[in-house]
């Protein structure tokens, strides 16, 4: 069993997701991030990385 699930969704059943013009830099990056809440870890050496217009969720066992 795993803490979280990362879901990354490129659909193509249908229309593209309205995207705002950017660079294509990443606005949001993270490396080996370890966090906890309590004594419990919920994510552990999470790296990502989210581009302008993109939509990322992280959802645990429990759906949340």
């Amino acid at each position: 069993m795993t803490v979280a699930n990362a879901i990354h969704s490129d659909r193509q059943d249908g229309p593209e997701p309205a995207r705002r013009p950017g660079s294509g830099l990443p606005v949001i990056e993270v490396d080996q991030l370890v966090t906890h809440y309590g004594q419990r870890r919920i994510l552990n050496g999470v790296s990502l990385t989210v581009e302008e217009g993109e939509v990322l969720v992280i959802m645990g066992g429990s759906g949340s």
